[in-house]
């Protein structure tokens, strides 16, 4: 199955640096249910109806400022009803959200039934709940950490280990398990506890093992990668950022059609290569850290022109001046 769900976890997985640049706000379940202005049914597929599976499909989404949806990720559903549940959000509309007077994305979730699935509502429910309030404990969080205030972080993301540690069991929350060890590994690297992030950060690794090759396993490499060039271990930062950048780039090669998640790949390689480019001139690679600069420079629209990585890049590059006796 496609994986779906990358946008709204690198946002928060990257922390103020990427974070900042991308406004969206998540929406509970019942309050989105309030905008929405058009949702058609989904086609029940052939296949499943003649084999009587009737279910829920519950979808994570987002709504642009125009109201029209995307899928992040598929939070539950049966295999055979997925395809047709995303197949019809992506027509479904919505009255624009708004922040502070202006049009945001939003991010929420939607249940899409087919047949009459009354023996899973319950159980459905129950997840609903606990997606909108882990959700928001992160949100809580991660607003908490931009702003350095370390005891509220840790006060949200004990929040939300109480809510994961009382949900279904683990392997069916993979993803809120993940994010809670990259929050929690933001939380000890802000603190100095590098030994505590470096395993918060490990622990979230190893939970892509099946997927090596996601964004999220790129966002794990890359938040050791960092780790290892503030406690000064520079060949080990190296090694990571390196693999983070080539799994980035896949993934933004793969994602041509949404310009969204590219945008985010774009600024995430960004990130890494310019940490590349700081490696390579402490170690005295003058051709190695303009080959970083010059990845940087190519992702200069995500970034924007007055970008501290741009200007430094550009700076770096640019032929030493020579006075003239």
């Amino acid at each position: 199955m496609a994986r779906y769900w990358f946008f709204v976890f690198l946002v928060v997985a990257f922390g103020s640096s990427v974070a900042a640049q991308t406004t969206h706000v998540r929406v509970p379940s019942d309050a989105a249910a309030t905008h929405l202005k058009s949702s058609p049914a989904p086609e029940y597929p052939p296949l499943a109806q003649a084999a009587r599976i009737q279910g829920n499909v519950i979808l994570q989404i987002s709504i642009d400022p125009s109201g029209s949806v995307s899928t992040l990720r598929v939070v539950r559903g049966h295999p055979m009803l997925v395809q047709a549940a995303i197949a019809v959000v992506r027509n479904w509309k919505y009255a624009p959200f708004e922040l502070n007077g202006q049009p945001v994305s939003a991010v929420t979730l939607v249940v899409v039934r087919f047949g009459n699935p009354a023996n899973h509502d319950v159980e459905d429910k129950a997840e609903v709940v606990f997606q909108d309030k882990f959700w928001a404990a992160m949100d809580r969080a991660q607003t908490a950490l931009n702003a350095s205030n370390l005891s509220e972080t840790e006060q949200a993301l004990q929040n939300a280990h109480t809510l994961l540690s009382s949900a279904a069991p683990a392997p069916q929350h993979v993803s809120e398990h993940w994010q809670w060890a990259m929050s929690m590994g933001a939380l000890d690297r802000k603190q100095k506890r590098f030994g505590d992030a470096e395993q918060q950060y490990t622990d979230a690794l190893s939970l892509q093992k099946d997927h090596k090759d996601s964004p999220e396993a790129a966002a794990s490499l890359s938040a050791i990668g960092v780790l290892y060039f503030e406690s000064n271990k520079p060949e080990l930062a190296r090694d990571r950022l390196q693999k983070a950048v080539s799994i980035y780039q896949k993934n933004y090669k793969a994602a041509v059609t949404m310009p969204s998640a590219q945008d985010v790949y774009s600024r995430a390689i960004a990130e890494d290569s310019w940490m590349l480019a700081k490696i390579a001139v402490s170690a005295h690679q003058p051709e190695e850290a303009g080959r970083q600069c010059h990845v940087v420079l190519n992702v200069r629209k995500s970034l924007g022109d007055n970008d501290p990585k741009v200007t430094e890049c550009e700076r770096l590059l640019s032929p030493p001046t020579t006075t003239v006796p």
